[in-house]
């Protein structure tokens, strides 16, 4: 031990900032203890605990210095950190002061000590995670498991660099093999269950969070993880008393547990048992929101990520209000100085998506961006996350810029800043928390949101929402925040969808050989309680129809809406029978799923989108009634571009007689509504009215 004397001699010194004198209060001691790790390791903790790092690092200077004098072989340090490497202990101690730019210098010192102590790579690898270097992060992690494949926390962190990276199923096998390893290990699990969470997977985060709470129910991130999963699972319920566990376990406030406040505050279920649930639970979602307004609680959206409230718009009702009350929640400071722009002769705008490759959003906007005039729009492609595939290759190579932007918001927001940008597109907002958060955010002097979410943003930094009067009803500004510009044609530049490979039959895509097949190939929390009556209706009228639904990626989905179809009897209703759960399919087979069926059934009030282009490109005709919002008018506004309306109906009713006439139209009359359909793909000549939009000159402004 060191004596008492010793450490109160050197206090004074210390606090006094003469490091040298302190230095020489221990000298004698340290001498007569020789190169014995314990006395240098209790000099460092005396600096660390005064938070006096320069002191510090002359300790572990010296110590290093004595070390080398001594011609000491490295190998001798005891692997974790407990021998005698001075580096490894000062960087050590630095990562568990949160001093991470520090720890990384530090413990590439160590790593030169001790090349093949993979816990050095390890250790090196959170920091650099830490810092956001992901390629460091990376190299120092792959170098961890090379040298001891077996190392379960070094596998834990290449999850981690895959799910920072936007890899969500890298990150999957890597924190799986981390708990096959060391099943005991509780980070592990507790990561796993945010990776299963990234790619959709609730069960199996639920599973993952289970299982670190029962090796430690004192972890709020496991608390956590198994709230976010029910509560993508539809479990309310349990979702609001897991997110209660987890802010007791963290009571201080910080940017995670704000996020976590703001995830509980935007509780709503995915399948609703009938209209007055959505009532209220619409009802408690205010309430929760209005609590938050009126204890003056701010969420700052650089700090962390925001959480979506993705499920509010399948509600089916006016959202301005209830998005604008969210907005002053979430918020910035309003002082900001508002972007230059970039004084180029050239309007430099740019794209910024998570979504810019083989998705929906993607294709509803590459046109839109490839089709700008090179010597009048300057373009940049900000990808949120890796974006691979040919739609992303295809964007970068007719691009003059493309960039790869971290999945977090402030380092995020800063490459856009730099970029100067005159006119910045949201592609979409709503969908994914990072283009969540930066649209909080002045970026470029004018700020514009396309429809790859079809609903207000209520955000007051953008300016304006771009969508078409051919979809909009003729009071649609009052449903937005944004000023609304109503493009002539829809805001879209698509390529047609074409069939590829052998023909498929009825069978090979789980679908009955006989009798019409009334497909509805949109997610189940699509399904409002209002469209069992059209299923109902139409099952009724064709006792050898067949309703067509996608198997959900959750069944726990599908079992909640199958006991909503068991009503208060408890048995399912007769017509259920003629459901058919169709396996999931991939993209080219979706194209081949959607051509054998007789009749999509679009969905109200939150109807189809891109999936209303395939089946229209294919001559599969689409039975629509429109809501009241964009977000169930696309369908109508296809039609209309189309110059048919034979498929639009203005009833449940006539929703029903729709799609029993349209199952049993001719081949003929598939192939000319194929043939009407071309009016949706390659408008080129949307892009004068497209182009005036970002120039601020478009004169169709509602």
């Amino acid at each position: 031990m060191v004596p008492a004397t010793v450490v109160d001699a050197a206090s004074r010194w210390l606090q006094a900032g003469e490091y040298g004198l302190a230095r020489e209060v221990f000298a004698g001691w340290l001498a007569s203890a020789g190169l014995a790790a314990e006395p240098w390791e209790v000099l460092l903790d005396f600096c660390v605990a005064r938070d006096d790092w320069s002191a510090a690092l002359q300790v572990t200077e010296a110590w290093q210095a004595a070390r080398v004098a001594a011609v000491v072989n490295a190998a001798e340090s005891r692997a974790g950190g407990h021998g005698a490497s001075p580096w490894f202990c000062l960087a050590l101690r630095a990562s568990r002061a949160g001093r991470f730019a520090d720890a990384c210098g530090w413990w590439r010192a160590a790593g030169r000590e001790e090349p093949a102590n993979r816990d050095v790579w390890g250790n090196l690898a959170a920091c650099e995670l830490s810092c956001g270097d992901l390629d460091a992060a990376e190299q120092a992690a792959r170098q961890s498991v090379t040298l001891d494949p077996s190392f379960a926390t070094g596998w834990d962190r290449l999850g981690l660099i895959a799910l920072a990276r936007g890899q969500g199923e890298v990150a999957l096998a890597h924190h799986e093999q981390a708990t096959r390893l060391e099943p005991a290990l509780t980070g592990a699990w507790i990561n796993l269950a945010a990776a299963a969470l990234s790619q959709e997977r609730a069960e199996l985060a639920q599973a993952a969070a289970s299982r670190a709470l029962a090796l430690d129910d004192g972890r709020a991130e496991a608390w956590f993880n198994r709230a976010a999963a029910a509560d993508h699972l539809g479990q309310t319920a349990a979702a609001r008393q897991d997110y209660a566990r987890a802010l007791r376990l963290r009571p201080q406030r910080s940017a995670m547990t704000d996020a976590w406040r703001i995830q509980q505050a935007s509780l709503l279920p995915a399948i609703y048992p009938d209209v007055a649930a959505i009532e209220a639970s619409r009802v408690e979602f205010a309430r929760q929101w209005q609590l938050l307004c009126d204890e003056g609680f701010r969420f700052d959206p650089t700090q962390a990520p925001c959480p979506i409230r993705f499920r509010l718009a399948y509600q089916g009702q006016n959202d301005r209000l209830l998005q604008a009350q969210i907005s002053r929640v979430i918020s910035v400071d309003a002082r900001q100085p508002l972007p230059a722009g970039s004084g180029g002769r050239r309007v430099r705008v740019g794209f910024v998506s998570r979504f810019l490759k083989e998705h929906t959003v993607g294709q509803l906007t590459a046109g839109l961006i490839l089709g700008l005039d090179a010597t009048r729009f300057e373009t940049i492609v900000l990808h949120l996350g890796a974006a691979r595939g040919p739609l992303a290759e295809r964007l970068r190579a007719g691009m003059a810029r493309s960039v790869e932007l971290p999945l977090a918001v402030e380092p995020a927001a800063r490459a856009i800043r730099k970029a100067r940008l005159d006119v910045l597109v949201y592609p979409d907002i709503g969908m994914e928390p990072v283009s969540l958060s930066l649209s909080s955010l002045r970026l470029a002097p004018r700020q514009l949101v396309l429809w790859g979410h079809p609903v207000t943003t209520g955000s007051p930094v953008i300016d304006g929402f771009v969508s078409s009067s051919l979809a909009e009803p003729p009071d649609a500004a009052s449903h937005y925040s944004e000023r609304l510009l109503n493009l002539p044609l829809l805001p879209g530049v698509i390529d047609r969808p074409m069939r590829s490979g052998r023909p498929i039959s009825r069978e090979e895509l789980g679908l009955p050989a006989t009798g019409r097949v009334y497909l509805c190939p949109q997610s189940l929390f699509k399904l409002h309680p209002e469209m069992d009556r059209l299923f109902e209706g139409i099952a009724t009228r064709d006792a050898a129809g067949w309703i067509g639904l996608i198997e959900p990626p959750e069944p726990e989905w599908r079992r909640q809406l199958e006991a909503r179809w068991k009503g208060a009897v408890g048995e399912p209703a007769d017509w259920t029978r003629q459901v058919v759960w169709v396996p999931r399919v991939d993209a080219v087979r979706f194209l081949d799923l959607l051509a054998c069926a007789d009749v999509l059934l679009d969905t109200r009030p939150f109807g189809g989108g891109f999936t209303t282009y395939q089946a229209l490109a294919l001559g599969t005709p689409v039975v629509t009634w429109p809501g009241e919002f964009l977000r169930g008018r696309v369908t109508l506004g296809c039609y209309r571009q189309m110059g048919v309306a034979r498929y639009v109906a203005r009833s449940a009713e006539e929703y029903v007689e729709l799609s029993l006439a349209a199952a049993q139209v001719s081949p003929r009359e598939r192939h000319d509504l194929a043939e009407a359909a071309g009016a949706l793909f390659d408008r080129t000549d949307l892009m004068p009215a497209w182009e005036a939009v970002l120039r601020g000159e478009w004169s169709g402004m509602s």
